[in-house]
């Protein structure tokens, strides 16, 4: 068994952003192994959000990303202002709406193809915030 030291834990949560106590116990359950440990939050990330399934997200942001005579707006919902006006969900938008930008083409609604592409960054935001995090729709309007 490897050591686990303050050091991996600080590292696996600048890569993740987890908790301090999920961070170790990730590191644990996976001998230490980094990559393996990234995979074991984001599922553990995953069946908790499964569990919060019946939480109200009331809470969220409308983001519109721009390029050329293309734009994409898309709706993000969340359990709680605290998490809507953070800043790393706030990167996420920013992000989120430039990839389903560049990944989508046509006019109208593209929240299917989004929610492919966002599945798993979603997911990441669930293990950041431990709040239910909805893409609820995503339009696109190309001139």
């Amino acid at each position: 068994m490897a050591a686990i030291t303050a050091q991996m834990v600080k590292e696996l949560r600048d890569k993740t952003d987890a908790g301090m106590g999920e961070c170790k116990k990730a590191l644990v359950e996976t001998d230490g192994n980094m990559e393996a440990a990234i995979d074991y939050l984001r599922k553990a990330g995953i069946a908790k959000a499964e569990n919060r399934a019946e939480k109200a997200t009331k809470e969220g942001k409308v983001f519109v990303a721009v390029d050329g005579g293309n734009a994409v707006m898309l709706e993000v919902l969340c359990e709680t202002d605290f998490v809507a006006n953070n800043e790393k969900f706030i990167e996420y938008l920013e992000k989120a709406g430039k990839n389903i930008l560049a990944n989508t083409t046509g006019n109208g609604d593209v929240t299917e193809k989004a929610l492919e592409l966002e599945a798993e960054e979603l997911a990441a935001l669930f293990t950041k915030f431990g709040e239910k995090m909805i893409l609820r729709r995503a339009l696109r309007y190309a001139t």
